[in-house]
């Protein structure tokens, strides 16, 4: 009967395409469960590469924040919803967005045209540095109410801690279709004067400054064909690139030449074939 020894002697003297054989698929297991964690997610390098990175990233955020006020810059969408979207910025990168909508449900918890939450999150590595309430704050600030009827897990125990000094909280129990009881958290701008002697000071709020996201500047359009300005290609609204239809394949670029009048005394001179 052969000692342990001597199968570990065997198998290492043994050929690579031997050893290969015994070891079976043991290595390549053993591999990927370094590189990507075992099948309960514990250990592996991917994930800790991403924890690192996420790190990485808290740390450049806080940094940020000591140099850079965090803004807010609306993004009207103009429709029939009313819905915009405010997005959370510091140093120009997005950090967080909240979208709204009016309310047309005109229900008599909340006044005509309320501004609903409709999706909000922060990015992982900027969470817990009140991002999320300087944001709602501004939005209760621009647009003078802010209302809750549909929240998460995460979303939940922010709104039942939530007090903006800026305005007054409201909370409502209803019944809804999708949930048997549900809470309405209402927040209403307070209108509270400053005393004359403090000038231009107000209250705090802990409201983060708003800003209209400017419109994107369209890039010069190119002419058209040769010798054509660039004003006569605006004013036909056309993308950088387009050209018009003009009867030709759009690699010529020129326009097609006049049409050429038919000359029909030759045909009267001529019989028609028999």
């Amino acid at each position: 009967m052969a000692t342990p020894f001597d199968l570990a002697w065997a198998l290492l003297k043994g050929t690579p395409t031997q050893r290969k054989l015994d070891l079976g698929e043991r290595p390549r297991r053993l591999h990927q469960k370094i590189r990507l964690g075992d099948k309960y997610g514990s250990g592996g390098l991917h994930q800790q590469r991403e924890k690192r990175k996420e790190l990485d990233r808290a740390d450049r955020l806080k940094q940020e924040l000591n140099q850079h006020i965090p803004r807010v810059y609306r993004n009207p969408r103009h429709d029939a919803q009313g819905r915009n979207e405010y997005t959370t910025k510091v140093n120009n990168k997005e950090v967080g967005s909240v979208k709204t909508q009016a309310d047309m449900s005109h229900s008599p918890l909340r006044p005509s045209l309320a501004t609903m939450i409709g999706v909000g999150e922060i990015e992982p590595h900027a969470q817990r540095r009140g991002l999320y309430g300087g944001t709602l704050s501004s939005i209760i600030n621009d647009t003078g109410n802010l209302y809750s009827t549909d929240r998460n897990e995460n979303s939940q125990p922010f709104h039942e801690q939530f007090n903006p000094p800026g305005a007054t909280k409201n909370v409502h129990e209803y019944n809804s279709i999708t949930r048997p009881t549900t809470h309405q958290y209402g927040y209403q701008k307070n209108t509270k004067e400053t005393p004359p002697e403090w000038g231009d000071l107000e209250y705090s709020t802990g409201a983060l400054p708003v800003y209209d996201n400017p419109l994107p500047t369209p890039p010069p359009q190119p002419p058209m064909w040769p010798g054509q300005s660039n004003e006569a290609t605006t004013q036909l609204n056309l993308s950088p690139g387009q050209q018009p239809f003009n009867g030709m394949p759009p690699s010529f670029g020129t326009p097609p030449p006049e049409p050429v009048a038919l000359d029909n005394a030759w045909w009267d001179n001529k019989t028609a074939p028999r």
